[in-house]
């Protein structure tokens, strides 16, 4: 899936990790919103309302689950499981590996 800021949306301003006209890769969905890599290179997360799609269609290898609001979690099975992001942001090296892995796969192949 990949998406694009939308240039209406009133709060751009407070999002100055993300250029205005680039198209970005979405990584994963996580609660309802996108998870991408920003312009500094970490794999954030931002409101969905923040962005128009360029293309609609999500990997194939994307598994979805539900959390027990109905809010929509859908990652790869490498980097969908719980708490998968926060040991990355804590600087483990399984995760920091798993997460660079798929990337190479993903952005050299797919």
């Amino acid at each position: 899936m990949k998406i694009k800021l939308d240039p209406k949306h009133p709060d751009l301003h407070k999002y100055d990790d993300l250029a205005r006209d680039k198209v970005y890769e979405v990584l994963g969905i996580e609660a309802d919103d996108y998870r991408i890599f920003n312009d500094l290179g970490r794999p954030y997360i931002y409101p969905q309302n923040l962005f128009a799609r360029v293309d609609a269609t999500e990997p194939e290898d994307w598994v979805n689950h539900y959390g027990k609001g109905g809010e929509r979690y859908a990652y790869p099975e490498e980097i969908g499981r719980p708490g998968f992001f926060e040991d990355y942001f804590d600087h483990k090296s399984e995760a920091i590996a798993a997460l660079h892995t798929y990337q190479e796969k993903r952005w050299s192949h797919g």
